[in-house]
């Protein structure tokens, strides 16, 4: 199977610690987390991972991590 980059938004509950969120996220397996400015202070995450997994099942795993509001697949590229 090949590798494959995905990228996902990740949306944080209103209140929520994102430095938290980001360590769950890293130890999930992302190669990159970033917080991206969104307006009036309101920051999304965006990860990257290179993995032969299912994409879905990163998906599923980030939605379960405690402070998430919405997760959804960016970018899907084949490597």
């Amino acid at each position: 199977m090949s590798k494959v980059a995905l990228t996902f938004r990740i949306e944080p509950k209103e209140g929520a610690d994102l430095e938290k969120i980001k360590q769950k996220v890293k130890e999930l397996g992302a190669k990159d987390v970033r917080e991206i400015p969104i307006a009036f202070g309101i920051k999304h995450l965006e990860a990257l991972f290179i993995t032969e997994k299912n994409p879905d099942s990163i998906e599923n795993a980030l939605k379960t991590i405690d402070g998430v509001a919405n997760v959804e697949s960016e970018k899907v590229t084949l490597l």
